[in-house]
């Protein structure tokens, strides 16, 4: 794939950038949702997501400018068959610096499986994907999962 970013004129021209376009591209899901949403903001981020990361109270998610957002980025995971389409990928600044972002974006579907089910029942390569992401994100205990109180190994 190559990297140029092209500008868009509306959110109909997100439609080819998806994996499954037939599949994906419907009234009140989520491509369709974020496509219209992102390019009714236009130069800045979209009203629920701005305030998310207002509520977040982090200075460093605080008034941020929209620099660049690149709807169904394409990113590469170790253990995976394909690639993985990011929603949204955004390069966005402040008073303090840069800040970089995934966004998914979700109307009425689930994130699916939780960490804990994943290692409960891995697929194939997602021990990989798992040590790679914990190695890009620089932590010191295993990434934990949101339904229980403990980190897991």
């Amino acid at each position: 794939m190559k990297r140029i970013v092209v500008p868009t004129k509306s959110g109909a021209e997100w439609k080819r950038l998806l994996a499954k376009p037939d599949l994906h591209w419907k009234p009140g899901k989520s491509a369709m949702s974020a496509a219209a949403s992102w390019e009714a903001a236009g130069d800045r981020f979209p009203g629920e997501l701005s305030a998310a990361l207002e509520a977040s109270k982090d200075p460093d998610l605080a008034n941020l400018e929209l620099l660049l957002a690149v709807p169904e980025r394409e990113v590469e995971l170790p253990g995976g068959l394909t690639t993985s389409h990011t929603d949204v990928m955004a390069l966005a600044r402040n008073d303090r610096g840069l800040v970089a972002m995934a966004v998914e974006a979700k109307v009425d579907e689930e994130f699916g499986p939780t960490l804990g089910e994943k290692r409960a029942a891995p697929s194939s390569g997602q021990a990989d994907r798992l040590k790679y992401l914990h190695e890009v994100l620089q932590l010191e205990e295993p990434l934990p999962d949101p339904n229980t109180a403990k980190w897991l190994p």
